[in-house]
């Protein structure tokens, strides 16, 4: 009860003063700070307990994952299967899965399938989702399309987890494909839905499909648009080079844009070098967010480009005494059942390793 309420130290108040507690007091402990979001205490309850049972190790895999930590949920799985004696379960998996999909780690996912296979018990919905899920964004579609196939249930997630891949990795015959079948079967779409679709139009370049699509989401579905939605679709706009159009929808938006939306009208001046408009809208993302880095770097550049190099060399300065530094790249590789993680200027010492196995 404290904890939901989130107000830990009284839960911990009252765990010091239990005479005994047993596994579920610990387990609630972790769990209850994994809830808050404190993983510093929450791994520290978990390194003191004397017994841990599968509910333990999933509370802390699980709060990894729930909190962006995924390359620590996938070190502490690989710490559950040294310890032995405790055997993962559909939860467990299901955690670890994620981790992998956000990290890219192939193997480990592909091992997990393996493991799933082994146990002779069929794949239910939830594993076949987080496995669709995983395959879709390491970007191995054949794999996904193979767990997807050899489910014996299917429900909204399903589709629409492979139909987001599929849209995600610019194949926007296949998603729609698999849009045509799944309405077919008596799915009604949801949010999530359109959201593949629509970034699938904008991979392909389907601009009057995209905004039928937009358009029907709306008066067919009554779905009320996301701010990830008008982003998909002012991307869309914007890399044909109808500037004049995703402006004046950012403008009629009902919802406020972000940064991510004016970055896609950004962008769109940026491929169709329509300057003027782009260094308005890169003064707007700096009203947004003033240490947005994406302005400083297409304003410098936008500068430079009509031959204003002292203002170019005046925006890279602005961005020095802030403080301000462009994110640097950011990539995996897997190898030997390692993920090595690189940013743009690491050397082949100095990147992060993340264990699988």
């Amino acid at each position: 009860m404290y904890f939901k309420f989130r107000e830990p130290a009284s839960a911990g108040q009252v765990f010091d003063e239990m005479p005994l507690r047993d596994v579920v007091s610990w387990n609630t402990m972790v769990s209850g700070y994994c809830l808050c979001g404190d993983l510093e205490s929450a791994r520290r309850v978990f390194d003191q307990m004397l017994e841990r049972d599968v509910v333990s190790w999933n509370a802390m895999i699980g709060g990894y994952v729930q909190n962006g930590k995924h390359s620590d949920a996938i070190e502490i799985f690989h710490e559950m299967q040294k310890v032995g004696g405790v055997v993962p379960d559909d939860l467990t998996l299901v955690s670890v899965l994620s981790a992998c999909a956000h990290v890219g780690a192939l193997d480990l996912g592909r091992w997990i399938d393996r493991f799933v296979g082994r146990r002779g018990r069929g794949l239910n919905l939830y594993l076949g989702n987080a496995l669709i899920d995983m395959y879709a964004k390491c970007g191995t579609m054949e794999e996904a399309r193979r767990i997807f196939d050899g489910m014996r249930e299917r429900d909204l997630i399903s589709w629409s987890t492979m139909i987001c891949g599929l849209g995600t990795h610019g194949d926007a015959d296949e998603a729609f494909g698999y849009y045509s079948k799944m309405l077919e079967c008596g799915v009604k779409p949801n949010e999530v839905t359109f959201m593949g679709l629509l970034s699938a139009c904008s991979h392909a370049g389907l601009v009057d499909k995209g905004i039928e699509l937009f358009s029907r989401m709306i008066q067919e579905y009554r779905i009320v648009p996301k701010v990830g939605h008008y982003g998909c679709v002012i991307d869309l706009l914007s890399r044909a080079g109808r500037l004049d159009e995703a402006e004046e929808l950012i403008n009629s938006m009902p919802i406020e844009p972000n940064v991510i939306v004016w970055g896609a009208l950004l962008g769109g001046c940026q491929i169709h070098k329509d300057f003027r408009r782009g260094e308005r809208v890169a003064q707007r993302l700096l009203e947004l967010d003033s240490e947005y880095t994406g302005s400083y770097v297409y304003i410098a550049g936008a500068k430079a480009s009509v031959g204003r190099v002292d203002d170019a060399a005046n925006c890279w300065l602005r961005m020095q005494h802030k403080g301000i530094i462009k994110d640097p790249g950011c990539s995996r590789i897997e190898v030997h059942n390692t993920v090595h993680e690189f940013k743009e200027c690491d050397n082949a010492s100095s990147g992060k390793d993340i264990r699988l196995f």
